[in-house]
């Protein structure tokens, strides 16, 4: 059930630094170079699976460092947006926020009524395409953090958006 998502470099901000076998990056903030192709992403602080999904169940895990704060989920692949504002299923974004800032724990809660907040380090996220559903789970103890459903008619695309840290090269890892 554990679906290999690897990053996709052409289609992901260029400020960040792919490693390896592209299932893990870090926010460089200074990019080299980049292809005309991501020259359309620069600024977004986004990343992209490089494959979608168009039905079945899916699943994977997320990891982030301590310090950061990420969101972390599916997308179309027409979500054009700039603003995390605009992060909900009518948009075409289905997330949850990973929140690791600060020494102090805090309970889930939501940013607005939609996007739910997790202080984890590692998020599980399972795409049952068919269904219409987004489940994000607490991997540790395999607790249900959040679902959110929709019409998906459209091919979804893991997506990850960096926000803050509080340490340079701050990174993401699929594992």
């Amino acid at each position: 059930m554990t679906a290999p998502v690897h990053f996709d470099e052409k289609h992901s901000d260029p400020r960040f630094l792919l490693h390896g076998t592209e299932d893990s990056a870090s926010w460089e903030a200074t990019p080299g170079k980049p292809a005309d192709l991501q020259k359309v992403y620069f600024g977004t602080r986004r990343l992209w699976g490089s494959e979608g999904f168009t039905t079945g169940t899916h699943y994977w895990e997320v990891q982030v460092e301590r310090d950061s704060a990420w969101f972390v989920g599916v997308s179309v692949g027409s979500y054009r947006s700039t603003s995390w504002l605009k992060s909900s299923p009518s948009n075409g974004l289905w997330l949850i926020m990973m929140w690791t800032l600060g020494k102090d724990h805090y309970p889930l809660r939501t940013l607005g009524n939609i996007i739910k907040i997790v202080h984890l380090l590692k998020v599980g996220v399972l795409l049952d395409f068919d269904n219409g559903k987004v489940t994000f789970f607490n991997p540790d103890d395999d607790a249900i953090l959040h679902t959110l459903t929709g019409n998906f008619t459209e091919r979804l695309y893991p997506f990850f958006r960096y926000c803050l840290s509080e340490t340079k090269g701050s990174k993401i890892t699929i594992i």
